[in-house]
Parts: C-alpha cells; structure tokens; sequence
C-alpha cells in the first residue's frame, strides 16, 4: 500500500557473536513459512532471546533458548542468574514453526514472549523465512471474513488480528500519503464506514506472496488477470477494492502501529476495538482449533446460521488470564484445570457474537453444542463442537454459558485485557 516509504534494518537486533559460527550463509527458498530448507543449509542450533513477565517479582526475566534441529529439542538458559533453567530435551509446546520474532510460546505454563534472535546465523536463517506483512479487510469484505481467513491460514501464520472502526481522523492518518489526491475522500469515507480487521501475518517471503495473493489494486483488472485472488473475489470498484497490504517491511511497521502497540501507553493511540456489547454473546476459538487452521472455516459456519461477527480479536493468554476468564467454573467442572491450561497453549480468536436480537446468547450456545464433543456427535452432529472438537477439553468454541456473564466476559477480553498489554 505505503509504496512511498523506505526499506528498514532487519527486525532482529543481534547480540554476541558477529559472524556465524555455524558456517551459514544463504538460504535456500521455501514455498512457505511451515516447509523446510533442506537440513545441509539448517544451522545446527538456533539460538534466540525469550522474555518472561515473572507476576510474582514484577519483573521481566530474559533467556536464552537455542533449538537443535536434528532432534528438536531445546534448551534454556537463565540470563538474569546466569544458570540453566531447562536441560535439553524435547518440549511438546516448541517446534520451529513456532520460533518467530514476537510469538508467544507456552514452556511449562510460562507463557514466554520471542523477543530477538541470538546471533547471525539464526538471524540470516530465520529472518527470510519469517517475514511479515501487513493486510487491512475493509468493510465491504468483511462479510467474507472467515474464507478470507481460510485463504490466510493456508499460506502464513498470523501473529496478530483485530477488529477495529475507524474514525474520520484515524481515516485520514492512515491515508494520509494520498493527501491531496482525487481518491484521498473517497478513501477515507470507505474505510470509515464499518468496521475493518487488520491482521500481521508471517512467512516466507511473505510481502509479495500476500500480494500475489490480494491482486492488482483494480478489481476489474483482477478479474480479467487473476480471477481467482481475493480483490478479484470481493472487491468491486477501485476504491471499494476490499484490502488493503503494506508494500514493504517500513510500511508494514508504520500499518501496523495503526492497530497493535506492545505498550500500555500507547493504548489510546491505536484503532479501537469494534466491540459493542448490544444483544451480544462471547465466543472464542480455543488455541488447538486456530493450530490446526480451523478457525476460517468455524467462522464461515457462524456467518452461514446467520450470526454476525462484530468484534474479533487474537488474544495470548497466560495461565492468570485463563483462570480469571473461566473462574465461574472452578469447582463445577472436573476438567477446570484442563480446560484452562488449554487455554494457554497458543493464540486463540475472540469473537462478540451479535445478529439475533436478545436470543442472540441462548441460540448461538445451542448452535455451539454441548460441551463433550462425544455427546455432541451423538446428539447434536451438525454443531460447531461436534464438528471442530477434539474432547471436553479440546472442544474447538468457548461461548457464554449465562446470558448474566456475557457482558462480564466480552468486557474483560476487549476492555480489561487491553490495559495488561
């Protein structure tokens, strides 16, 4: 989108040694962020810095991870006391596809946060296959939400998504490299309109892939080119094209600050959540479901039964977050301790589920199913549970059980959850 801004430095800043003692030097290319070099071009061992908010010190702990390719197993290094805090072996929660600049990893119900790369050998091997790009769904598009989430899961892993709506003002910044062109008010007007979701995503080269992806700027054009690319599918006019992608690594930062800060700061500089709270329920797609690329098809099956998407957001939550969220079933469920640990292995979507009226919450529970997917194949085989679930634990959907909570949940995921940022 930004063609007019420059190239950057690499994202990770490297620490230690300056050369690469592994031998390294180009890599071979990759279809995508998930297939593999071949192993004579992998470096032996990985090394990359993780961060660790320790609740109970109010403290920041770094480490160090290296990942030894040959077996896949890790170990971990203290650096704050300077100790080992985790022999090599093998970790179920680490793979590669999971090391990437800003990833939450899940060791041992410590939630720790990829923060650098730890020398230039896995900088120049990772950095290639991690590239990030930016996407903006406009409001016209957003109606196909979830096969467009479909089309992203198959070719990138996403770091970060949001819902937001945008004000005139918000509009205007973001467009403001158009500033006094013909298409400057139009644009803003579009983008403005509804509501817009802004996804990070990350892969192999991944920039020009997306827009390989997206198509030409002019849905016309697209057609007649690639009638098959997103633009092509749900855009209709220049203007009202439906996306919006960030042309180069700068441009992906600065689209990016519009949507996402890591700072608690910076909280009322970025877009807004859509949220609404009016005749609303709380949905979430549990981590195993977006691991396993589900989640584009769970949100067409929602959009099919008629519910409408107003709010939309990927959440990391560690083991106090998870527990806060399911705190009104601690003592009723067996599986409580399960069910919340779960909720920590991954990202996970939430979702604010509207379009019923003030059925809304009692219909989209029955459209969920029950909780056992075992009972849910039996009884009710067409719901979401039965359909996506693995067991009681793995189930695929959270929804609000009580109509009472469900401004209590929608509030301390799209309110609450952001002061923490």
């Amino acid at each position: 989108m930004l063609s007019h801004c420059g190239s950057t430095n690499p994202r990770g800043q490297l620490i230690g040694q300056s050369k690469c003692s592994q031998g390294f030097c180009k890599p071979e290319e990759c279809q995508s962020y998930d297939a593999r070099c071949p192993k004579t071009n992998a470096p032996d061992k990985l090394i990359f810095i993780l961060e660790w908010f320790d609740r109970e010190a109010d403290l920041v702990k770094k480490f160090m991870l290296m990942y030894y390719d040959i077996d896949g197993t890790v170990e971990i290094m203290d650096m704050t006391h300077k100790r080992r805090f985790l022999r090599r072996l093998k970790v179920d929660t680490v793979t590669f596809s999971e090391l990437y600049l800003e990833n939450v990893i899940n060791i041992y119900s410590r939630q720790m946060t990829v923060v650098e790369y730890a020398d230039s050998c896995t900088s120049q091997y990772m950095e290639p296959r991690t590239q990030r790009a930016f996407l903006l769904i406009k409001p016209e598009a957003i109606k196909h939400l979830g096969n467009i989430l479909m089309e992203i899961e198959k070719n990138f892993r996403v770091l970060r998504a949001k819902m937001c709506t945008l004000t005139k003002y918000e509009g205007e910044k973001f467009y403001d490299h158009y500033n006094g062109q013909e298409c400057h008010t139009p644009l803003v007007e579009y983008i403005t309109s509804g509501p817009v979701v802004a996804f990070i995503v990350i892969g192999h080269n991944s920039i020009e892939r997306l827009k390989t992806i997206v198509g030409k700027q002019d849905p016309e054009v697209a057609r007649l080119e690639t009638p098959t690319c997103l633009r092509a599918l749900y855009g209709s006019t220049f203007v009202n094209n439906g996306f919006e992608i960030s042309e180069s690594p700068a441009c992906v930062e600065r689209d990016a600050a519009f949507f996402f800060t890591k700072c608690r700061i910076n909280i009322n500089k970025v877009a807004s959540s859509s949220v609404k709270y009016d005749c609303s329920t709380c949905c979430i797609i549990k981590p195993h479901a977006v691991k396993e690329r589900l989640a584009g098809r769970i949100i067409c099956d929602i959009g099919l039964a008629n519910f409408k998407i107003t709010a939309f957001e990927m959440f990391y939550l560690d083991l106090t977050h998870a527990e806060e969220f399911h705190e009104i079933y601690k003592g009723v469920l067996s599986h409580y301790s399960m069910m919340t640990q779960a909720l920590t292995l991954g990202p996970c979507y939430a979702l604010e589920i509207s379009g019923c009226g003030p059925e809304t919450q009692k219909l989209f529970r029955d459209f969920v199913g029950p909780m056992d997917t075992d009972i849910a194949r039996k009884l009710r085989p067409t719901t979401l549970r039965a359909k996506y679930g693995r067991d009681k634990v793995n189930n695929a959907i959270h929804c609000t059980d009580l109509p009472a909570d469900t401004n209590l949940e929608l509030d301390y995921l799209f309110g609450i959850l952001q002061m923490l940022v």
